[in-house]
């Protein structure tokens, strides 16, 4: 309290607080190690461990205390002090300790309430890694408390049932983790498939049919439909970073890697695809398809900087150039949402880059700007730039299933 009331700085202070946390927690362990030996006298246990659903009232006793306190902590803590005066036996006592570690699940659970797949799939692990353990603790609980009597007298802590009883919860996760290593990868691929998130299924090719390598030409079609997917993908990870408010890289994150699994998986099966025979239209629609992956890959890449270019709008140093950032947005909105770009809007969006290039330029120069944030600006702003041509070129795509109707009246007329 000395340190928190008369501490000299900030982390005087927080070093005053975190002091008197333990020594709150370690009175409460006291306290609580007291009171549960003032039960010894009236309650023993005696007529539960004699009966054959001893063990497993035990495992639903610590599995109701990490459930009510939400702490594995303070369920061992009790479980623990009970052992300690003698309230519990320490089979009973061990088994408590395999229910506080599968109490331990409800805590995930409620955590990842409206969660991602992943946080989801995570705690589903938790939930199997823990009742699979304690199932086989349970199983072998006699040959456990063994093991921990033998260590004990190894390593002379006693047979103090405390001591013992936290021996007996390490030897309990390193067993389990030592059961479950081995099926790690097996674990990893079956959680994978459960839980599937949008932008999951989005990443995930859905008309690229394997059956189909060996005939290109039917194969194209399966590769127009995925094009124009991923073009969708990614007008929609831009609109996202040009329209929301208060939007932060790291949460376009699952978009954009969405999309970039999309273009590896239709730029490999382009890849796989048999060449022998294949007719020169062929050849000239999966190039297409293929330098615009790549197109709409760099695209991708170059997001984060169109979220810094927009978020400089709201920057102090930012309000003499808010006019032209404005414009150039602007411009760069109408771009990215055209089915079909005009050379005209590239060329506007052109004009409103060199704007406001121009601005930041004379702004640096007049020291307006500092160097270092201008140099970082003038990053942004180019690959914000490289962005919008990616853009442009991509937009140039078109599926080999409409040039081939467009075509059609031409070769019927030359015929």
């Amino acid at each position: 309290m000395a340190l928190k009331l008369l501490g000299p700085g900030h982390r005087s202070k927080s070093l005053g607080d975190a002091l008197a946390g333990f020594a709150l927690f370690f009175l409460a362990l006291s306290l609580l190690k007291d009171s549960l030996g003032g039960l010894t006298d009236e309650f023993n246990g005696e007529g539960i461990v004699g009966q054959a659903y001893g063990l497993p009232l035990y495992v639903l006793f610590g599995l109701l205390a990490t459930m009510l306190t939400q702490s594995s902590s303070a369920a061992l803590a009790i479980i623990l002090s009970a052992a300690a005066s003698n309230l519990l036996t320490l089979d009973n006592a061990a088994a408590a300790v395999i229910g506080a570690n599968l109490g331990t699940t409800s805590t995930a659970a409620l955590a990842v309430l409206g969660a991602t797949a992943n946080a989801r799939r995570l705690a589903l692990g938790h939930v199997i890694f823990n009742l699979v353990t304690g199932l086989i603790a349970l199983a072998i609980l006699p040959l456990m408390l063994w093991l921990v009597a033998t260590l004990a007298n190894w390593f002379e802590l006693g047979a103090h049932p405390a001591i013992s009883l936290a021996l007996f919860h390490t030897l309990f996760n390193v067993l389990g983790a030592m059961i479950m290593l081995p099926f790690v990868p097996r674990f990893a691929h079956l959680l994978s498939r459960m839980f599937r998130g949008q932008e999951e299924d989005n990443a995930e090719p859905r008309y690229l049919d394997k059956t189909l390598v060996k005939t290109p030409e039917l194969a194209i079609a399966a590769v127009d439909q995925e094009m124009k997917r991923l073009i969708d993908l990614t007008r929609g990870l831009l609109r996202v970073c040009i329209d929301r408010e208060a939007l932060k890289v790291h949460q376009i994150q699952p978009k954009s890697e969405a999309a970039l699994n999309l273009t590896t998986a239709i730029t490999d099966y382009i890849s796989r695809l048999r060449s022998e025979r294949m007719q020169a239209s062929t050849v000239e629609a999966l190039a297409r398809g293929f330098v615009t992956c790549r197109y709409l890959t760099e695209a991708i890449y170059s997001a984060p900087a169109l979220l810094r270019i927009r978020a400089a709008v709201d920057l102090p140093e930012g309000a003499t150039l808010r006019q032209e950032l404005t414009d150039y947005l602007t411009e760069l909105r109408q771009l990215i949402s055209a089915d079909v770009a005009t050379p005209e809007q590239f060329a506007e969006a052109e004009h409103a880059y060199h704007r406001l290039k121009s601005s930041m330029l004379r702004l640096v120069v007049q020291q307006s700007l500092p160097i270092e944030n201008g140099e970082r600006s003038l990053d942004d702003l180019s690959a914000v730039r490289r962005l919008s041509d990616q853009w442009y070129k991509a937009l140039n795509w078109f599926p080999t299933t409409e040039a081939s109707a467009s075509a059609t009246p031409a070769v019927l007329a030359e015929g």
